[in-house]
């Protein structure tokens, strides 16, 4: 199935990547960070067949996240367009650069792994990922301080939008601030809703998201949004609010 065809592509991308270091020294090394499996799902919960090694295993559809790393990096060392055009463009051909490929390396939806990980990577130059707001405001103040670019493809928390905090991170996916947006703007506008209730995760992702309701939300009316105390032990909060007017 698709999964087999993505591993034999994922084989013939590793083999290609030795022969153009070979050909060209590699001069910008590139990383990928994703969350692969996650420590925190017990087996009961976890799909059938995807719980090992103590955690559980996202679908195989998320290893054309390094297929797509490594035909990519191919393509731009080669400079022909084979897969992507625009790098076959007098810009790209002009560009001096060299692209190796550090390794995927799965941070388990976990804060330290994705530490311990980056610890371990000899030479990094740019870090694509993580996949979880959590994770990325963990790791983004530390490549920060070597001015690393980290950029990320689903970690939406409002809070990484701050440039002071995060100089050096990007994403190529809007904050939650414009979902929040538009979500307050259906819910009123369209639906006529006047009270909402937010059940979240208390992790940047849930708690920004949460935030960011709150606040657009009250479209210029006293502010009503009421914070409850989390429940449950696994950091669940609840919010609600009632539109002005």
């Amino acid at each position: 199935g698709r999964f087999l065809v993505s591993v034999k592509t994922l084989f013939v991308c590793i083999g290609l990547a030795p022969q153009l270091a070979e050909a060209q020294k590699p001069n910008v090394s590139i990383a990928v960070f994703d969350a692969l499996s996650d420590a925190r799902i017990t087996e009961s919960k976890c799909a059938t067949g995807k719980f090992r090694e103590g955690r559980c295993f996202a679908d195989h559809d998320r290893i054309t996240v390094a297929v797509a790393a490594l035909i990519a990096i191919a393509d731009f060392n080669q400079r022909n367009g084979s897969t992507i055009q625009q790098f076959a463009s007098n810009g790209i051909r002009a560009c001096d650069k060299i692209v190796s490929f550090a390794g995927l390396w799965d941070t388990r939806s976990s804060r330290l792994e994705a530490l311990r990980k980056y610890f371990e990577i000899s030479r990094l130059d740019v870090l694509i990922g993580p996949t979880r707001s959590d994770t990325a405001s963990t790791i983004a103040p530390v490549l920060g301080l070597t001015s690393t670019p980290i950029i990320a493809a689903s970690t939406t928390a409002p809070t990484l939008s701050s440039e002071n905090r995060y100089p050096n991170f990007m994403r190529t996916v809007p904050s939650d601030e414009a979902v929040a947006y538009a979500t307050c703007e259906l819910l009123r506008a369209e639906l006529n809703v006047t009270k909402l209730a937010v059940i979240h995760v208390t992790d940047p992702f849930g708690s920004g998201y949460a935030d960011a309701l709150r606040q657009r939300c009250d479209f210029g009316g006293q502010r009503s949004l009421q914070q409850l105390n989390d429940i449950a032990a696994g950091g669940v909060g609840v919010s609600r609010t009632s539109f002005p007017g």
